[in-house]
């Protein structure tokens, strides 16, 4: 893909609760995806970079209103190549018990995590590898490897 990409906010997986978007995204793997952009370091709007790689929104996170109270839980993140290049690779608001692990991260974010204080059981593992174009992890790292 290429062109300006203008204002847009390029995700390359988002997803959140809603009333437009009622039904909460539980029991989710993403895995073996491989989705990078140029490098953007600058955060030039006309470099069609990756903004953030996932971002997930739960029941009355990120502005929303509406939708199954129920809750985002229990996802897996594993074996992508992640290449973004704004904030951070990814978000969490919200979502509960998400394991992070055996990704490469080969973006140049200011962060490799943000999770806010609504997301329960986040765990990002050491067998994740980041590279050097990250400011921070932005989170504890947990030792091992998650199956």
């Amino acid at each position: 893909m290429t062109g300006d990409p203008g204002d847009s906010h390029t995700d390359f997986i988002q997803t959140w609760v809603s009333s437009s978007h009622p039904t909460a995204s539980d029991d989710v793997q993403i895995r073996g995806n491989k989705a990078v952009g140029p490098a953007n370091p600058g955060r030039d709007n006309s470099i069609p970079s990756i903004h953030q790689w996932l971002m997930v929104e739960d029941y009355g996170r990120g502005g929303n209103s509406g939708g199954n109270t129920d809750g985002v839980r229990n996802w897996i993140v594993a074996d992508n190549e992640i290449g973004d290049s704004w904030n951070q690779a990814v978000k969490l608001d919200g979502p509960d018990n998400v394991s992070i692990t055996r990704n490469m991260f080969v973006g140049s974010s200011t962060r490799v995590m943000e999770v806010t204080s609504a997301s329960t059981g986040v765990k990002f593992y050491s067998d994740n590898q980041v590279g050097s174009g990250y400011g921070s992890i932005g989170m504890t790292v947990w030792p091992g490897v998650r199956s």
